[in-house]
Protein backbone atom coordinates (compact mmCIF):
# COMPACT_ATOMS: atom_id res chain seq x y z
CA UNK A 1 0.00 0.00 0.00
CA UNK A 2 1.57 3.36 -0.59
CA UNK A 3 1.59 6.22 1.82
CA UNK A 4 0.22 9.20 0.24
CA UNK A 5 3.15 12.46 0.43
CA UNK A 6 2.06 16.30 1.12
CA UNK A 7 -0.13 17.91 3.14
CA UNK A 8 -2.67 15.22 4.20
CA UNK A 9 -0.03 13.03 5.26
CA UNK A 10 -0.34 13.28 8.73
CA UNK A 11 -4.11 13.08 9.36
CA UNK A 12 -4.14 9.59 6.98
CA UNK A 13 -1.40 7.92 8.77
CA UNK A 14 -3.30 6.94 11.67
CA UNK A 15 -5.88 5.04 9.25
CA UNK A 16 -3.33 3.54 7.71
CA UNK A 17 -2.21 2.32 10.71
CA UNK A 18 -5.42 1.26 11.62
CA UNK A 19 -6.15 -0.78 7.91
CA UNK A 20 -2.31 -2.51 8.87
CA UNK A 21 -3.88 -3.89 11.89
CA UNK A 22 -7.18 -4.83 10.22
CA UNK A 23 -5.22 -7.51 7.99
CA UNK A 24 -4.42 -8.66 10.96
CA UNK A 25 -7.23 -8.63 12.93
CA UNK A 26 -10.32 -8.40 11.07
CA UNK A 27 -12.01 -5.65 12.92
CA UNK A 28 -13.23 -2.36 12.73
CA UNK A 29 -12.00 0.96 12.25
CA UNK A 30 -12.40 4.92 12.22
CA UNK A 31 -12.55 7.89 9.88
CA UNK A 32 -9.90 7.50 6.66
CA UNK A 33 -9.80 11.10 5.81
CA UNK A 34 -10.50 13.70 8.26
CA UNK A 35 -11.50 14.16 12.51
CA UNK A 36 -14.77 12.95 13.91
CA UNK A 37 -15.62 16.80 14.54
CA UNK A 38 -14.99 17.57 11.17
CA UNK A 39 -16.58 14.91 9.50
CA UNK A 40 -19.74 16.04 11.61
CA UNK A 41 -19.58 19.95 10.90
CA UNK A 42 -19.46 18.49 7.16
CA UNK A 43 -22.64 16.35 8.05
CA UNK A 44 -24.22 19.44 9.40
CA UNK A 45 -23.49 21.76 6.90
CA UNK A 46 -23.95 19.01 4.10
CA UNK A 47 -26.52 22.00 1.61
CA UNK A 48 -27.28 25.44 1.83
CA UNK A 49 -30.56 26.45 -0.53
CA UNK A 50 -29.70 30.08 -1.62
CA UNK A 51 -32.39 32.44 -3.49
CA UNK A 52 -31.65 34.34 -6.48
CA UNK A 53 -31.82 32.36 -9.69
CA UNK A 54 -30.07 34.84 -12.19
CA UNK A 55 -26.62 35.83 -10.40
CA UNK A 56 -25.04 33.56 -7.73
CA UNK A 57 -25.46 34.77 -4.33
CA UNK A 58 -23.47 36.02 -1.69
CA UNK A 59 -23.05 34.47 1.45
CA UNK A 60 -25.47 31.80 2.27
CA UNK A 61 -28.89 33.22 3.55
CA UNK A 62 -30.40 30.22 5.14
CA UNK A 63 -29.27 26.72 5.82
CA UNK A 64 -31.47 23.85 4.18
CA UNK A 65 -31.70 20.17 2.73
CA UNK A 66 -30.86 20.67 -1.03
CA UNK A 67 -32.57 18.87 -3.73
CA UNK A 68 -31.53 15.16 -4.13
CA UNK A 69 -27.73 15.95 -6.54
CA UNK A 70 -28.38 15.59 -9.95
CA UNK A 71 -27.68 12.12 -10.13
CA UNK A 72 -28.37 9.56 -7.55
CA UNK A 73 -25.53 7.22 -6.36
CA UNK A 74 -26.12 3.29 -5.99
CA UNK A 75 -26.12 4.11 -2.62
CA UNK A 76 -27.36 7.25 -0.50
CA UNK A 77 -24.15 7.41 1.78
CA UNK A 78 -20.98 8.81 0.77
CA UNK A 79 -17.81 7.57 3.01
CA UNK A 80 -14.67 10.23 3.01
CA UNK A 81 -13.10 7.09 2.18
CA UNK A 82 -12.75 3.34 1.91
CA UNK A 83 -14.60 1.59 4.91
CA UNK A 84 -12.49 0.29 7.22
CA UNK A 85 -14.21 -2.61 6.06
CA UNK A 86 -12.29 -2.90 3.15
CA UNK A 87 -8.96 -4.20 4.18
CA UNK A 88 -6.43 -4.78 1.62
CA UNK A 89 -7.11 -8.71 0.55
CA UNK A 90 -4.21 -10.40 -0.64
CA UNK A 91 -5.20 -14.23 -0.32
CA UNK A 92 -2.85 -17.14 -0.99
CA UNK A 93 -4.27 -19.87 -1.89
CA UNK A 94 -3.52 -22.71 -3.94
CA UNK A 95 -3.68 -22.69 -8.25
CA UNK A 96 -6.11 -25.45 -7.75
CA UNK A 97 -8.85 -23.30 -5.44
CA UNK A 98 -8.37 -20.83 -7.65
CA UNK A 99 -8.89 -22.45 -11.10
CA UNK A 100 -12.32 -23.66 -9.78
CA UNK A 101 -13.46 -20.62 -7.31
CA UNK A 102 -11.77 -17.59 -8.84
CA UNK A 103 -13.41 -14.87 -7.13
CA UNK A 104 -12.13 -16.19 -3.58
CA UNK A 105 -7.82 -15.54 -5.10
CA UNK A 106 -8.69 -12.03 -6.30
CA UNK A 107 -6.06 -9.21 -5.01
CA UNK A 108 -7.92 -6.46 -3.40
CA UNK A 109 -5.83 -3.26 -3.06
CA UNK A 110 -6.51 0.18 -1.14
CA UNK A 111 -4.70 2.83 -2.14
CA UNK A 112 -4.18 6.74 -1.23
CA UNK A 113 -1.81 7.97 -3.54
CA UNK A 114 -1.03 11.63 -3.56
CA UNK A 115 -1.33 13.54 -6.67
CA UNK A 116 -0.30 17.14 -7.48
CA UNK A 117 -0.60 17.57 -3.80
CA UNK A 118 -3.87 16.18 -3.32
CA UNK A 119 -4.80 13.08 -1.71
CA UNK A 120 -6.71 10.72 -3.48
CA UNK A 121 -8.79 7.25 -3.17
CA UNK A 122 -8.66 4.41 -5.36
CA UNK A 123 -9.32 0.75 -5.46
CA UNK A 124 -7.68 -1.65 -7.36
CA UNK A 125 -8.92 -5.30 -8.12
CA UNK A 126 -6.62 -7.94 -9.65
CA UNK A 127 -8.45 -10.76 -10.44
CA UNK A 128 -6.96 -14.06 -9.77
CA UNK A 129 -6.75 -14.64 -13.76
CA UNK A 130 -5.62 -11.21 -14.57
CA UNK A 131 -2.40 -12.50 -12.48
CA UNK A 132 -1.62 -15.52 -14.78
CA UNK A 133 -0.50 -13.44 -17.73
CA UNK A 134 1.89 -11.12 -18.54
CA UNK A 135 -0.61 -8.04 -19.35
CA UNK A 136 -4.07 -7.78 -18.24
CA UNK A 137 -6.96 -5.82 -19.94
CA UNK A 138 -8.08 -2.51 -17.15
CA UNK A 139 -11.33 -1.06 -16.61
CA UNK A 140 -11.97 2.21 -14.90
CA UNK A 141 -15.29 2.87 -13.46
CA UNK A 142 -16.15 5.92 -12.75
CA UNK A 143 -19.19 7.06 -9.65
CA UNK A 144 -21.67 9.23 -9.54
CA UNK A 145 -22.38 12.37 -7.62
CA UNK A 146 -21.77 12.06 -4.11
CA UNK A 147 -20.77 8.36 -4.56
CA UNK A 148 -17.68 6.52 -3.75
CA UNK A 149 -15.11 3.77 -5.55
CA UNK A 150 -16.52 1.58 -2.89
CA UNK A 151 -20.19 1.11 -3.40
CA UNK A 152 -18.90 0.46 -7.46
CA UNK A 153 -16.66 -2.22 -6.11
CA UNK A 154 -19.32 -4.03 -4.41
CA UNK A 155 -22.02 -3.53 -6.86
CA UNK A 156 -21.50 -2.89 -10.43
CA UNK A 157 -21.09 -5.88 -11.44
CA UNK A 158 -17.21 -5.23 -12.88
CA UNK A 159 -15.52 -7.14 -9.91
CA UNK A 160 -17.63 -10.32 -10.58
CA UNK A 161 -16.60 -9.15 -14.49
CA UNK A 162 -13.01 -9.15 -13.62
CA UNK A 163 -12.77 -12.36 -12.00
CA UNK A 164 -15.10 -13.89 -15.21
CA UNK A 165 -12.63 -12.26 -17.91
CA UNK A 166 -8.87 -11.59 -16.01
CA UNK A 167 -9.64 -7.92 -15.73
CA UNK A 168 -8.11 -5.24 -13.86
CA UNK A 169 -10.71 -3.68 -12.12
CA UNK A 170 -10.03 0.37 -10.40
CA UNK A 171 -12.55 1.87 -8.69
CA UNK A 172 -11.53 5.73 -7.70
CA UNK A 173 -13.31 8.14 -6.10
CA UNK A 174 -13.73 11.83 -6.84
CA UNK A 175 -12.86 14.86 -4.06
CA UNK A 176 -15.86 16.72 -2.51
CA UNK A 177 -16.34 20.16 -3.37
CA UNK A 178 -18.10 22.86 -2.49
CA UNK A 179 -20.05 24.12 -5.61
CA UNK A 180 -23.32 26.05 -7.23
CA UNK A 181 -25.72 24.51 -9.27
CA UNK A 182 -29.55 25.20 -10.50
CA UNK A 183 -31.71 22.20 -11.01
CA UNK A 184 -33.10 23.36 -13.88
CA UNK A 185 -33.68 26.71 -16.07
CA UNK A 186 -34.36 29.51 -13.94
CA UNK A 187 -34.31 27.58 -10.94
CA UNK A 188 -32.84 28.97 -7.79
CA UNK A 189 -28.99 28.44 -6.98
CA UNK A 190 -28.29 25.60 -4.85
CA UNK A 191 -24.88 25.10 -3.03
CA UNK A 192 -24.08 21.49 -2.57
CA UNK A 193 -21.02 19.78 -1.07
CA UNK A 194 -20.66 16.60 -2.84
CA UNK A 195 -18.13 14.61 -3.73
CA UNK A 196 -17.91 15.11 -7.92
CA UNK A 197 -15.64 15.05 -10.80
CA UNK A 198 -14.17 17.90 -12.66
CA UNK A 199 -15.84 16.52 -15.79
CA UNK A 200 -15.92 20.24 -17.28
CA UNK A 201 -18.78 21.44 -15.92
CA UNK A 202 -17.46 21.35 -12.42
CA UNK A 203 -15.74 24.91 -11.63
CA UNK A 204 -17.61 26.83 -14.79
CA UNK A 205 -18.94 29.85 -14.27
CA UNK A 206 -22.54 30.00 -14.71
CA UNK A 207 -22.69 26.25 -14.90
CA UNK A 208 -21.03 24.65 -12.20
CA UNK A 209 -18.77 27.40 -10.39
CA UNK A 210 -17.04 26.95 -6.53
CA UNK A 211 -18.11 28.43 -3.94
CA UNK A 212 -16.18 31.46 -2.89
CA UNK A 213 -14.87 32.50 1.08
CA UNK A 214 -17.78 34.30 1.54
CA UNK A 215 -20.07 32.06 0.44
CA UNK A 216 -19.32 29.54 2.98
CA UNK A 217 -19.64 32.13 5.82
CA UNK A 218 -21.87 29.64 7.82
CA UNK A 219 -19.42 26.83 7.36
CA UNK A 220 -16.75 26.05 9.86
CA UNK A 221 -13.86 27.90 9.02
CA UNK A 222 -11.43 24.61 8.82
CA UNK A 223 -13.86 23.43 5.80
CA UNK A 224 -13.61 26.82 4.40
CA UNK A 225 -9.67 26.82 4.58
CA UNK A 226 -10.04 23.46 3.20
CA UNK A 227 -12.11 23.82 0.07
CA UNK A 228 -10.78 26.76 -0.58
CA UNK A 229 -6.94 25.08 -0.49
CA UNK A 230 -7.86 22.13 -2.69
CA UNK A 231 -9.66 24.21 -5.59
CA UNK A 232 -11.18 22.11 -8.14
CA UNK A 233 -9.38 18.91 -8.59
CA UNK A 234 -6.88 18.18 -11.53
CA UNK A 235 -8.83 14.90 -12.51
CA UNK A 236 -6.84 14.36 -15.76
CA UNK A 237 -3.60 14.23 -13.89
CA UNK A 238 -5.19 11.91 -11.29
CA UNK A 239 -6.24 9.54 -14.43
CA UNK A 240 -3.08 9.95 -16.13
CA UNK A 241 -1.25 8.66 -12.67
CA UNK A 242 -4.02 6.15 -12.18
CA UNK A 243 -3.74 4.75 -15.98
CA UNK A 244 0.39 4.56 -15.01
CA UNK A 245 0.18 2.43 -11.93
CA UNK A 246 -2.07 0.25 -13.56
CA UNK A 247 0.29 -0.83 -16.38
CA UNK A 248 3.73 -0.27 -14.13
CA UNK A 249 2.48 -1.46 -10.79
CA UNK A 250 -0.36 -4.42 -11.60
CA UNK A 251 0.68 -5.32 -15.14
CA UNK A 252 -1.96 -3.35 -16.99
CA UNK A 253 -1.75 -3.50 -20.91
CA UNK A 254 -1.26 -0.09 -22.43
CA UNK A 255 -3.19 -1.14 -25.41
CA UNK A 256 -6.78 -1.95 -23.57
CA UNK A 257 -7.39 -0.03 -21.03
CA UNK A 258 -11.09 1.06 -20.78
CA UNK A 259 -13.51 3.39 -18.84
CA UNK A 260 -17.06 2.89 -17.83
CA UNK A 261 -18.56 5.77 -16.19
CA UNK A 262 -22.86 6.94 -14.01
CA UNK A 263 -23.83 9.82 -14.55
CA UNK A 264 -21.52 12.49 -13.68
CA UNK A 265 -18.79 9.73 -13.80
CA UNK A 266 -20.16 9.76 -17.59
CA UNK A 267 -19.45 12.94 -17.94
CA UNK A 268 -15.71 12.55 -16.77
CA UNK A 269 -15.45 9.99 -18.98
CA UNK A 270 -16.76 11.71 -21.45
CA UNK A 271 -13.85 14.23 -20.93
CA UNK A 272 -11.52 11.46 -20.74
CA UNK A 273 -12.27 10.62 -24.41
CA UNK A 274 -12.05 14.36 -25.94
CA UNK A 275 -8.84 14.93 -23.56
CA UNK A 276 -7.20 11.93 -22.85
CA UNK A 277 -7.33 9.87 -25.65
CA UNK A 278 -3.94 8.30 -25.63
CA UNK A 279 -4.92 7.11 -22.40
CA UNK A 280 -7.79 4.49 -22.97
CA UNK A 281 -9.08 2.12 -25.89
CA UNK A 282 -12.42 2.79 -25.68
CA UNK A 283 -15.05 4.55 -23.69
CA UNK A 284 -18.69 3.90 -22.00
CA UNK A 285 -20.37 6.52 -20.65
CA UNK A 286 -23.70 5.62 -19.00
CA UNK A 287 -27.18 7.87 -17.98
CA UNK A 288 -25.20 11.26 -19.05
CA UNK A 289 -23.50 13.11 -22.01
CA UNK A 290 -20.18 14.35 -22.92
CA UNK A 291 -19.71 17.89 -21.39
CA UNK A 292 -16.59 19.09 -23.42
CA UNK A 293 -16.32 19.66 -26.75
CA UNK A 294 -12.17 19.74 -27.66
CA UNK A 295 -11.88 16.98 -30.60
CA UNK A 296 -10.17 13.42 -29.81
CA UNK A 297 -6.93 13.34 -30.57
CA UNK A 298 -7.15 10.14 -31.72
CA UNK A 299 -10.38 8.28 -32.95
CA UNK A 300 -11.71 6.42 -29.65
CA UNK A 301 -15.09 4.93 -29.84
CA UNK A 302 -18.03 5.32 -27.50
CA UNK A 303 -20.81 3.69 -26.44
CA UNK A 304 -23.65 6.04 -25.07
CA UNK A 305 -26.83 4.37 -22.78
CA UNK A 306 -29.39 5.85 -20.35
CA UNK A 307 -32.84 4.00 -19.38
CA UNK A 308 -35.71 5.41 -21.12
CA UNK A 309 -37.32 5.92 -17.76
CA UNK A 310 -34.52 8.11 -16.39
CA UNK A 311 -36.15 10.79 -14.87
CA UNK A 312 -33.14 13.19 -14.95
CA UNK A 313 -32.50 12.32 -18.86
CA UNK A 314 -36.59 12.60 -19.70
CA UNK A 315 -36.57 15.76 -18.06
CA UNK A 316 -33.74 17.32 -20.73
CA UNK A 317 -35.40 15.74 -23.84
CA UNK A 318 -39.02 17.24 -22.34
CA UNK A 319 -40.91 14.14 -21.52
CA UNK A 320 -42.27 14.87 -18.24
CA UNK A 321 -44.42 12.19 -15.29
CA UNK A 322 -45.78 9.48 -17.13
CA UNK A 323 -43.65 9.41 -20.26
CA UNK A 324 -41.26 7.23 -21.20
CA UNK A 325 -38.65 8.42 -23.77
CA UNK A 326 -39.00 6.34 -26.92
CA UNK A 327 -37.99 3.51 -28.15
CA UNK A 328 -38.54 4.15 -31.60
CA UNK A 329 -36.18 5.78 -34.58
CA UNK A 330 -38.58 8.80 -34.31
CA UNK A 331 -36.22 9.56 -31.45
CA UNK A 332 -33.99 10.92 -33.69
CA UNK A 333 -36.67 13.95 -34.54
CA UNK A 334 -36.41 14.98 -31.15
CA UNK A 335 -34.48 18.13 -30.98
CA UNK A 336 -33.02 18.01 -27.62
CA UNK A 337 -31.99 14.57 -28.14
CA UNK A 338 -29.89 15.51 -31.19
CA UNK A 339 -28.50 18.35 -29.54
CA UNK A 340 -27.89 17.77 -26.57
CA UNK A 341 -26.83 13.89 -26.21
CA UNK A 342 -25.82 12.92 -29.75
CA UNK A 343 -23.94 15.92 -31.23
CA UNK A 344 -21.72 16.72 -28.71
CA UNK A 345 -20.35 13.35 -29.01
CA UNK A 346 -20.32 13.46 -32.69
CA UNK A 347 -18.13 16.29 -32.49
CA UNK A 348 -15.82 15.06 -29.99
CA UNK A 349 -15.59 11.68 -32.19
CA UNK A 350 -15.49 13.67 -35.48
CA UNK A 351 -18.22 11.20 -36.67
CA UNK A 352 -21.27 12.37 -39.30
CA UNK A 353 -24.99 12.20 -38.71
CA UNK A 354 -25.82 9.31 -40.92
CA UNK A 355 -26.82 6.65 -38.76
CA UNK A 356 -28.75 3.07 -38.51
CA UNK A 357 -31.04 2.06 -35.94
CA UNK A 358 -31.74 -1.87 -34.69
CA UNK A 359 -33.39 -3.09 -31.46
CA UNK A 360 -31.65 -5.79 -29.41
CA UNK A 361 -33.48 -7.71 -26.92
CA UNK A 362 -31.26 -8.05 -23.48
CA UNK A 363 -32.01 -10.16 -20.60
CA UNK A 364 -35.92 -9.57 -21.51
CA UNK A 365 -35.49 -6.01 -22.17
CA UNK A 366 -35.90 -4.14 -25.45
CA UNK A 367 -32.83 -1.60 -26.14
CA UNK A 368 -33.40 0.62 -29.19
CA UNK A 369 -29.68 1.80 -30.54
CA UNK A 370 -28.47 4.27 -33.17
CA UNK A 371 -25.05 3.57 -34.58
CA UNK A 372 -22.63 6.48 -36.17
CA UNK A 373 -19.88 5.24 -38.12
CA UNK A 374 -19.11 7.42 -40.26
CA UNK A 375 -16.36 9.43 -39.62
CA UNK A 376 -15.46 12.66 -41.16
CA UNK A 377 -11.68 12.41 -40.79
CA UNK A 378 -11.07 8.95 -42.56
CA UNK A 379 -11.18 6.73 -39.15
CA UNK A 380 -12.50 3.80 -38.01
CA UNK A 381 -14.05 4.53 -34.71
CA UNK A 382 -17.81 4.61 -33.98
CA UNK A 383 -20.54 6.17 -31.63
CA UNK A 384 -23.12 4.14 -30.16
CA UNK A 385 -26.42 5.60 -28.12
CA UNK A 386 -28.84 2.76 -26.53
CA UNK A 387 -31.91 3.57 -25.20
CA UNK A 388 -32.56 0.85 -22.36
CA UNK A 389 -36.52 -0.32 -21.77
CA UNK A 390 -37.14 0.38 -17.83
CA UNK A 391 -34.37 1.64 -16.85
CA UNK A 392 -34.18 4.28 -14.50
CA UNK A 393 -31.07 6.53 -13.15
CA UNK A 394 -29.20 3.26 -12.14
CA UNK A 395 -25.96 1.52 -13.17
CA UNK A 396 -27.80 -1.86 -14.18
CA UNK A 397 -26.33 -4.87 -12.42
CA UNK A 398 -28.94 -7.55 -12.89
CA UNK A 399 -30.47 -6.85 -9.37
CA UNK A 400 -31.57 -2.99 -9.88
CA UNK A 401 -32.45 -3.95 -13.70
CA UNK A 402 -32.19 -7.50 -15.46
CA UNK A 403 -29.28 -6.06 -17.75
CA UNK A 404 -26.37 -6.30 -16.24
CA UNK A 405 -24.14 -3.50 -17.61
CA UNK A 406 -20.25 -5.00 -16.80
CA UNK A 407 -21.42 -7.61 -18.90
CA UNK A 408 -22.74 -5.40 -22.26
CA UNK A 409 -20.01 -3.17 -21.65
CA UNK A 410 -17.18 -5.35 -21.70
CA UNK A 411 -18.57 -6.93 -25.13
CA UNK A 412 -18.25 -3.16 -26.43
CA UNK A 413 -14.61 -2.58 -25.07
CA UNK A 414 -13.13 -5.94 -26.10
CA UNK A 415 -13.68 -5.22 -29.60
CA UNK A 416 -11.04 -1.92 -29.19
CA UNK A 417 -7.37 -2.41 -28.87
CA UNK A 418 -5.61 0.35 -29.02
CA UNK A 419 -2.27 0.63 -31.27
Amino acid sequence: MNLPQGRRRTARIGWLLTLSLLLATGCGGGDPDDSAAIAQDERAHATAAVAGADALPGPAAAIGMAAKPDDVAMTDAAAEGPSAQLATSLPNLPDAVCRRRPARCGHTHVLQPDVNGQARDTIVYVSWRARQVAQAPVVFMLHGTNGNGEEFYNRSGWREKADAEGLIAIFPSALKHCYFQQDGPGSTWTRHQFFKWASGKLGRAGVRPLCTWDQMSDLPVRLRLKYLRQGLADDLAFFRHQVAMAITQFNGDPHRVYVSGFSNGAEMSGRLASEATDLFAAVHCASSVVSVDTPASWPISVLHTMGNKDEGQKAQLGYGPGQAIPLTPDLLQNPAYWSGVLAPFLQVLQIGPSNSHAHEVINRRLTSQFLFDHSLVGATNTFRSVIVQDLHHAYPNGTNHPIVMADWAWDFFRGHVRP
